[in-house]
């Protein structure tokens, strides 16, 4: 089981990565390289799911909230090899200047406690929220050509509260 990031006090949040083995029972902080400029921000309320590709597995992790004295939230998208030991950026939710407004609007907006789930090669994000807004919008993301697509969808959505 791996653990990412998450609230270390009411100012700080943790980008640490944490392994436990169920076999010991032990739990061991992984070091990795902060310096490569890939490792993901300190957040909390993000969401991670495991990946399997044929490299090798890969954690995912989207959004969160960076809080303390940053306060903001991301809808960056990180990969984190176990076999490699290495961070890397899949999609970099902070270059909003590199964004024409046309293309903004085709991205979902920065949030946390979003749902997530993998398939097919695509992650999918569901709700999640800000501090102004509780979302209830559906947005794929295509992990080989790095493309947002908003789901319209139809039917009784769930009750976002």
């Amino acid at each position: 089981m791996y653990i990412f990031g998450g609230k270390q006090s009411i100012f700080e949040n943790s980008n640490k990565l944490y392994r436990f083995n169920f076999d010991e029972p032990l739990w061991e902080q992984l070091e990795y390289d902060e310096k490569d400029g890939y490792a993901p921000s300190c957040v909390d309320s993000h969401n991670a799911i495991l990946f399997h590709t044929p490299e090798g597995d890969e954690i995912i992790i989207f959004g969160g909230f960076m809080g303390g004295k940053i306060g903001k939230y991301s809808r960056s998208i990180y990969g984190y090899c176990i076999q490699s030991n290495k961070w890397r950026m899949i999609y970099d939710g902070f270059s909003e200047k590199k964004v024409d407004l046309g293309t903004k609007k085709n991205i979902p907006k920065k949030r946390g406690s979003a749902g997530m789930t993998l398939f097919d090669g695509n992650l999918y994000i569901f709700g999640g929220a800000n501090s102004k807004v509780k979302f209830d919008d559906l947005w794929k993301f295509n992990l080989s050509n790095k493309q947002w697509t908003l789901i319209e969808t139809i039917g009784n959505k769930p009750l976002v509260t």
